[in-house]
């Protein structure tokens, strides 16, 4: 579901940048000081907002980017914020589909013939996709 999402995005957009793919989609794109948070997805009237630390390093931007995104638009009427301080919301899987979006999302950004027969920590290395996204994706 998550694969087949990011390709129709890369398609009909011509990019796998996240940040490209927000303005296509009016997703609003602002930094805060969030603590320890690293972003969150959050939609109010009919505006979708994803809101980045502004904090985070460089590489971060950009994965935290793709998995708020992944929030967008595979969950777009979800209010994590809200779901989370106000009811017995179980984000999980949610959280796992984002996941997933976001190293799809990144990795359409690289020639995959150079990941074949490399290690998940090679990828992670040279995408800057954290090893426990790898972990859940099919990589054939």
């Amino acid at each position: 579901m998550e694969l087949q999402k990011v390709k129709s995005l890369v398609k009909a957009y011509k990019t796998a940048d996240p940040f490209e793919l927000c303005d296509y989609l009016n997703i609003n794109v602002t930094y805060h000081d969030l603590g320890n948070i690293r972003g969150y997805y959050t939609k109010q009237r009919r505006s979708k907002f994803i809101v980045l630390n502004l904090s985070l390093e460089d590489y971060l931007k950009k994965i935290v980017c793709a998995h708020e995104l992944g929030h967008a638009v595979m969950h777009p009427g979800l209010n994590t914020p809200f779901n989370l301080s106000n009811t017995f919301f179980s984000k999980d899987k949610y959280e796992v589909q984002a996941n997933k979006f976001s190293a799809y999302l990144i990795l359409e950004q690289f020639d995959k013939n150079e990941f074949n027969n490399e290690s998940l920590c090679h990828i992670s290395c040279v995408t800057g996709i954290p090893i426990y996204y790898l972990g859940i994706l099919h990589l054939n």
